[in-house]
């Protein structure tokens, strides 16, 4: 018997139980002029044996005419060749008994077919069938009027799509050994379990129930709507790198256009280079043939053409071409074997995004009503072409974030350059793309600003707060042991206390690293003993503690949870202002910009020429960057200095600035995936940056940078100057005190003669 799914709540039986039922009915009937037909259909049917409760589903009916004579009141005999009908068994695809239109269709699909249904999953089918039972035995309403589509082949091997449409009224369910009797309100739980198929299994185990009889089946042809519907699934997905779903689609432009031999592609429009992109076959055949590559060349200018006036271009008959502008292309198809064709725009807002070509060998298979059917799918096809092409764009944005990381817009269209140029994504050699080797990519002679606005001392702050938790949590456990101790006079509770107390003595005097044994005594001596109290009334106290702890460490989290958040919310705010106001820098002059968290915010900013060779460049512009930096800083300050009073933790911030006035050269390193100075002599701005904000005043013990100061490194006069100049305006802008000093930095290691520039934000002049 072939069933639609193995598993199924049902075992199948066939049977004619209830269509007999109708005879005897018939035959007891003496006034009805079947009633003598009846009697003696009755005695056939008990000689044949095929009055038994269960047919034999291996015995061939098809062809019976006993079984036919017995199901022909079923079928309506003027409309027999219109209707597509038959009988099955239940639930499966077991037809065994088919009118005269439904065998012709079985004849074409040849011996060798048998039925299929795709649309249906198997854990559908069997939630099916559950709520069959749900409906039927249990009289619960329920619409289960789910569209099954079956495949079948024509006699030219087109697929054509029938809904099945069946009614069980001659079937009926049995119950077994195994039936679980389902309560109303395991209804309402299974109905609202969705397709959790370990559900409905527990429910109605496999063939737990026996459905007998048969059921009635018609066939409704929809091929154009099902074709349409599973184009329109397939097509939301990619066609250029998933060759299955290629495959998929001809089979169903054959059955839409019911042409056995018809083949198809599409042609992408590259706007830019004014012509047609890679073929994209809807065969999924990527390798070329003789057929592809002449057609690509033949097809070029008739597809202009197409693009042009917006309207198809059909040869029905490339033999007898009457159509002056087609002629050239008419006649060449025909040495290609091509009969007939179409050539359809596909445009999206009026913009043009590609041709769609289908063509047949068979004269006249592709004609004007053709070309109706294929404007319904063509903004389908339009959807997914233009898809297709944001993808290929995407490819590009996927390659350089995979090559290159995330890349800043100033310097974007160097790395799209890059890229486009290695993969031709709308070229012949977009398929032969995967072993291309991209280089490190220079922006010489760019003028390099670094800044920062650090947390100060948040190492520091952060173990403040590990053992500010820590004395707080020894000082509740000592709590709760004494009240424990009362109920509990033993040993142990009273030498945890001791412990306990001792710790937090000694606690001033631990270091961090000395803390681990203090955590370990916590989370493996302490908590076993709480978790294993019994008594009721110290429970509520012992469940606030524990809710007091990190799931995670097992210790009180609260000082360290502000700090962090506190660090987080600086960070944020600081980063916010700061991307907000590059944005706005941008325009004056592109630069590549990066920052980056961590306590605190550092930036680097990049201008030169190569980074925008479409714009003049000039001192101006440094001088403009460097000005917006110093202004941005204040700003950061000023920020910082208004929220920090709202803050869980009050932290001061100092702020940054390394001017380094020689031009240099930065490299995008392919193997770190980020930029960085490039050659031995630039190297030094790099050594500086990583050590300055931990140097002193020379001759002091007084770091360069402080709280409520914004300290100016650098090296040039001439950068004093400018600076000292920058400064002045922002003092009468009143960003800044009139406070300002010059001071020199200590001799690092390999770096001397560094000075330092140190202003003061006027946070008054901004308090609100």
């Amino acid at each position: 018997m072939r069933k639609i799914y193995d598993e199924s709540p049902f075992c199948i039986e066939m049977s004619l139980t209830k269509m007999l039922a109708y005879w005897e009915k018939l035959a007891s009937d003496a006034e009805n002029y079947k009633s003598s037909y009846a009697q003696t259909l009755l005695r056939d049917v008990e000689a044949a044996g095929l009055a038994e409760s269960v047919l034999d589903p291996s015995k061939d009916y098809l062809n019976n005419e006993l079984v036919g004579a017995v199901l022909n009141e079923l079928f309506t005999q003027p409309l027999a060749h219109l209707e597509i009908k038959a009988i099955a068994a239940p639930f499966t695809t077991h037809f065994f008994y088919v009118n005269k239109a439904f065998s012709t269709i079985l004849e074409e699909a040849g011996t060798d077919y048998k039925p299929t249904i795709d649309n249906i999953s198997a854990e559908n089918f069997y939630i099916l069938a559950c709520c069959y039972i749900l409906k039927t035995l249990y009289k619960y309403d329920l619409k289960i009027d789910f569209p099954i589509i079956m495949n079948i082949p024509d006699a030219k091997g087109v697929i054509q799509y029938y809904k099945l449409n069946y009614h069980l009224d001659f079937a009926e369910i049995k119950t077994t050994n195994r039936t679980r009797k389902i309560k109303p309100e395991e209804i309402k739980f299974l109905l609202d379990s969705g397709p959790d198929m370990e559900i409905w299994k527990r429910f109605f185990p496999v063939e737990s129930y026996v459905l007998r009889g048969f059921m009635v089946v018609s066939l409704q042809e929809v091929t154009s709507e099902t074709a349409i519907s599973k184009l329109k699934s397939i097509l939301v997905r990619s066609l250029d790198s998933d060759l299955d779903v290629q495959q998929q689609i001809l089979p169903l432009f054959r059955s839409l256009f019911n042409i056995c031999d018809l083949n198809g592609s599409f042609y992408l429009f590259d706007h830019a280079q004014k012509q047609f992109g890679t073929l994209r076959r809807f065969d999924g055949i990527t390798q070329s043939t003789s057929l592809e590559i002449h057609l690509e060349q033949v097809v070029h200018d008739c597809m202009l053409q197409v693009l042009s006036n917006n309207r198809p271009l059909i040869i029905s008959d490339t033999s007898n071409c009457s159509q002056k502008e087609a002629m050239g292309l008419a006649k060449q198809l025909v040495a290609e074997g091509i009969a007939s064709c179409i050539l359809a725009p596909a445009i999206r807002q009026q913009k043009p995004i590609g041709v769609v070509l289908f063509y047949s060998a068979q004269r006249g298979a592709i004609h004007a009503v053709i070309e109706e059917k294929l404007q319904l799918v063509i903004p389908i096809l339009t959807d997914s072409i233009e898809r297709l092409v944001l993808e290929m764009e995407n490819e590009i944005e996927a390659v350089i974030q995979r090559e290159y990381t995330s890349i800043h817009p100033s310097v974007y269209w160097k790395f799209r350059e890059e890229v486009i140029k290695k993969i031709d994504p709308f070229g012949i050699n977009h398929l032969n793309r995967e072993n291309k080797v991209f280089e490190d990519i220079v922006f010489k002679d760019v003028y390099a600003l670094y800044g920062q606005t650090d947390i100060k001392d948040s190492s520091l702050k952060k173990n403040e707060a590990i053992l500010q938790d820590l004395k707080a949590q020894l000082k509740y456990l000592q709590s709760l042991f004494s009240l424990l101790e009362e109920a509990y006079p033993v040993p142990v509770i009273q030498q945890t206390l001791f412990t306990l107390k001792n710790f937090e003595t000694e606690l001033e005097a631990f270091f961090q690293n000395e803390l681990e044994h203090v955590h370990y005594f916590i989370v493996q001596e302490i908590h076993p003993i709480l978790s294993s109290l019994c008594e009721q009334k110290y429970q509520d106290a012992i469940n606030t503690y524990f809710g007091l702890t990190d799931k995670n460490t097992g210790l009180f989290f609260k000082a360290r949870r502000d700090m962090d958040d506190t660090i987080m919310m600086i960070n944020n705010s600081l980063t916010s202002l700061l991307d907000a106001r590059n944005l706005k820098a941008q325009k004056m002059f592109p630069h590549y910009y990066e920052r980056f968290k961590t306590d605190g915010v550092e930036h680097n900013l990049y201008i030169g020429a190569s980074i925008a060779p479409d714009r003049k460049f000039g001192k101006f512009y440094i001088d403009n960057l460097r000005l917006f930096q110093l202004e941005t800083i204040c700003e950061m300050e000023f920020l910082h200095h208004k929220q920090n009073r709202q803050l869980p933790c009050q932290l001061e911030v100092s702020s940054l600035i390394f001017v380094y006035g020689a031009p240099l050269s930065i490299r995008f390193r392919i193997d770190e995936k980020q930029f960085d100075v490039d050659g031995t002599y630039n190297a030094r701005y790099e050594m500086v940056k990583k050590r300055i904000d931990k140097a002193h005043v020379k001759g002091t013990s007084e770091r360069i940078t402080a709280p409520h100061t914004i300290a100016i490194v650098y090296q040039r006069e001439r950068d004093r100057q400018d600076y000292i100049r920058y400064a002045k305006y922002l003092q009468h802008k009143g960003y800044l005190t009139p406070d300002l000093e010059v001071l020199e930095v200590e001799d690092l290691q390999g770096i001397s003669g560094l000075k330092v520039i140190r202003v003061k934000p006027n946070y008054e002049r901004f308090e609100n």
